[in-house]
């Protein structure tokens, strides 16, 4: 209950999701519930990008009833505000231009967004195939770190980040081994 300012009165409070209030049946109530959860997830967006999948558990979570829920992620994805292919295309590109990830690491942050398979397999195949290329950028970039350690202890730690990055053992091995050879070179040993 509230306090009605003008009259000093209780008056009742209509939960923002789910609960009972004196008219909770109403048309008007419903949409107004379903406005509160739309802006809600509106916000939400302008903060980072969700699947829709992680756009219904959230409204799921905020008590947001099911048949509202589809109502709402349907809206969204009809203005284009949620839409799993865009997501897909941004999340490879972050792991991609950012952290020179492999494959296999794309396709597990895609997964742990809860895009679905089709789209992800629609978002990895456009991704050009330079594995190798990638993990010899990444290890470009580590092998500084790894020049006072014995060279075996350097080979096991470099293959053990690109393995952790997501390349294949074989491309991490080999990728470790050839660049360690190029900075010992470089170094004049």
């Amino acid at each position: 209950m509230t306090i009605d300012r003008e009259s000093d009165e209780l008056a009742p409070v209509i939960p923002l999701f789910g609960g009972s209030s004196p008219d909770s049946g109403t048309t008007d109530d419903r949409a107004g519930i379903r406005d509160r959860a739309f802006d809600r997830l509106a916000r939400k967006l302008g903060r980072k990008g969700l699947s829709l999948a992680e756009a219904r558990e959230f409204l799921s979570d905020e008590g947001v009833p099911r048949e509202d829920i589809d109502v709402i992620v349907d809206e969204m994805h009809a203005r284009r505000w949620l839409d799993d292919d865009v997501l897909a295309e941004q999340i490879v590109h972050s792991c991609v231009s950012r952290r020179n990830d492999g494959r296999r690491a794309i396709a597990a942050a895609l997964a742990k967004r809860r895009i679905d398979r089709e789209t992800a397999a629609r978002a990895l195949s456009d991704l050009p195939d330079d594995d190798e290329e990638r993990a010899h950028v990444f290890a470009r970039s580590k092998v500084g770190a790894l020049s006072r350690l014995d060279r075996d202890v350097a080979v096991r730690r470099l293959v053990g980040q690109l393995q952790r990055r997501g390349y294949p053992p074989s491309v991490s091995v080999s990728v470790a081994v050839a660049v360690l050879a190029e900075a010992e070179a470089s170094r004049g040993l």
